[in-house]
């Protein structure tokens, strides 16, 4: 069985975004506690962007890609933003070939990331 671990980080500096850290697997087994714990999550956030660090996420399959865009779409109707960055070469393969690039922005760091909301 797979494992994912979230870790939530409010930034208090930067009222425009907070991140959540993905470490491990995301998968059938591990997206419904995934899911539940970033609903709870973001009703309490007031963040406008939602930032993803996948840094630390070893794996997504075809589900774990389908996970990205559905909270893509839920956040885009609250008037809130995904954005991703940190992917590793085999996570960021497999979005590459779906094209999630062209659908959530996506970034190699935070420093790219901070830019692109500081723009927003």
């Amino acid at each position: 069985m797979a494992l994912l671990t979230l870790k939530f980080i409010s930034n208090p500096d930067n009222k425009e975004y907070s991140i959540i850290e993905f470490d491990g697997e995301l998968d059938k087994s591990t997206i419904p506690n995934a899911e539940l714990q970033i609903e709870n999550f973001l009703v309490k956030s007031t963040q406008r962007f939602v930032v993803f660090n996948l840094s630390a996420l070893k794996y997504a399959n075809s589900e774990g890609v389908g996970f990205f865009v559905s909270t893509h779409t839920k956040l885009t109707h609250n008037n809130k933003q995904l954005v991703l960055f940190g992917l590793i070469a085999n996570v960021a393969d497999v979005f590459d070939a779906i094209g999630i690039g062209k659908l959530i922005p996506t970034f190699k760091n935070l420093d790219e990331v901070v830019s692109f909301v500081s723009k927003k």
